[in-house]
């Protein structure tokens, strides 16, 4: 393909506002409400949103999972958690670099007990002055122009030089990056995805998981402002709640051809599939997994790049393993612990965020 074909669009991001309105009342001058004002963008699985804070003071915070936003089933280690909550700690820090504060997290080092009926800790904050300030605003901005997108892509394969980048960025970590812009292995990668996607929902198990965070109409994304809403999903409302809701019928014939047609239609103009590898056992690894993906997504996004994770492809052995196999000599040699399809769309919906005021542990109150 010509090196034109491959070269990224530059994309008109949304204008954010600056000002949060609510602060935790340890958090006096509202630097802890600003950060996370920009950091509460962080991707998470189906949109969960995990993350809470408690204050100790002005200087020091516990980062903890919510009870109520985990997946012990289909995510039983708590790994896929741990590498989101990590992601956030790092978009946090970037925030704090803008205001002049440099930010440590120190994790702790265990899975998330899920049998704990509270906020769980999963890291020690803290912040210190840095010693120059730097102008990190631009790359603050970048936490909330960073988006999925399961829009179709507009055919163009994601450049070499910013995929080069981002292998760079993760070899200093200890991960892996590769890529494919082979039109049959892409399309065998779309596909063994699709069927893996239907797989995952034949289990009822996971299946009922998923439903929590499904959100088929505006008024239940707006209400929550969280999960999968439709608009996001590029699926008709209807359509998605019945598949969760009426998923027999979706299992055989017509519904399912068509579901599967849908799922794949919605890809078309894919033409970069890309993955990471490495250390992906223990605690620590997850959280060292997350700061590389945190980078590259930023990276990604700064270039004009739109991603879209396959997470059914890394989770479901079957389909890990035909995604392996498809690959070939060119197969990573560690752990592929993500799957994504990347590539430049339109603008796509803006998922929701929960405020501000209910990431607090703390009592809040209203500032200027």
């Amino acid at each position: 393909m010509a090196l034109a074909a491959c070269a990224p669009r530059l994309v008109k991001p949304p204008v954010w506002p600056t000002t949060p309105a609510v602060r935790a009342t340890a958090d006096h001058d509202g630097r802890w409400a600003e950060a996370l004002h920009y950091a509460r963008w962080t991707p998470s699985p189906h949109n969960m949103q995990p993350w809470r804070l408690r204050l100790l003071n002005a200087w020091q915070a516990e980062l903890c999972c919510d009870p109520d936003r985990q997946l012990p089933n289909t995510d039983p280690q708590s790994a896929f958690t741990m590498v989101t909550l990590s992601m956030f700690a790092e978009h946090l820090a970037i925030a704090f670099a803008a205001q002049g504060y440099a930010l440590s997290a120190e994790f702790v080092d265990a899975p998330i007990d899920y049998t704990v009926r509270a906020p769980v800790l999963v890291a020690m904050l803290s912040l210190e002055p840095l010693p120059k300030r730097l102008d990190a605003r631009a790359r603050r901005s970048a936490l909330c122009e960073r988006q999925t997108s399961r829009l179709p892509y507009d055919g163009s394969c994601v450049h070499n030089e910013v995929l080069e980048t981002i292998q760079r960025r993760s070899a200093t970590e200890g991960h892996q990056f590769g890529w494919t812009h082979d039109r049959a292995q892409v399309r065998a990668g779309i596909a063994i995805n699709r069927d893996a996607v239907f797989a995952d929902m034949d289990s009822e198990v996971a299946r009922t998981e998923l439903r929590r965070w499904i959100r088929p109409s505006d008024q239940q994304a707006q209400a929550t402002n969280d999960g999968l809403w439709s608009r996001c999903m590029h699926f008709p409302g209807w359509l998605l709640r019945d598949f969760f809701d009426n998923h027999r019928a979706w299992q055989h014939g017509a519904r399912a051809a068509l579901g599967k047609r849908l799922l794949t239609h919605g890809m078309r103009g894919t033409r970069t599939l890309a993955w990471w590898s490495g250390p992906f056992v223990t605690p620590a690894d997850w959280v060292r997994a997350g700061r590389v993906f945190a980078h590259a997504w930023l990276l990604l996004s700064e270039a004009g790049v739109h991603l879209h994770p396959f997470g059914s492809v890394v989770t479901n052995p079957d389909a890990h393993q035909r995604f392996l196999s498809m690959l070939g000599p060119s197969r990573p040699a560690n752990t592929m612990w993500l799957l994504a399809r990347m590539g430049y769309s339109d603008q796509p919906p803006r998922s929701l965020r929960i405020p501000t005021s209910a990431i607090f542990l703390n009592d809040t109150e209203q500032f200027s």
